[in-house]
């Protein structure tokens, strides 16, 4: 968009891609082949969860 805060607008989707692939990360390979510590993945996804929805909002705030 024309009168768009171009730095939040092209950032935006990065935020929400990049949410996304480090849920991803905690999902386990095999069994015993974990990216990260297994005790604490519940915890780092549902703090994921909760900023996803940042980039969404940035996307149509920033396009005005």
């Amino acid at each position: 968009p024309r009168r768009a805060d171009k730095l939040i607008f092209e950032v935006s989707p990065f935020l929400i891609v990049s949410t996304t692939l480090l849920i991803l990360g905690m999902i386990p390979l095999s069994s015993g082949i974990y990216a990260t510590n297994p005790d604490l993945s519940i915890l780092y996804i549902i703090a994921i969860f909760g900023i996803a929805p940042i980039g969404v909002f940035f996307a149509g705030w920033s396009s005005n």
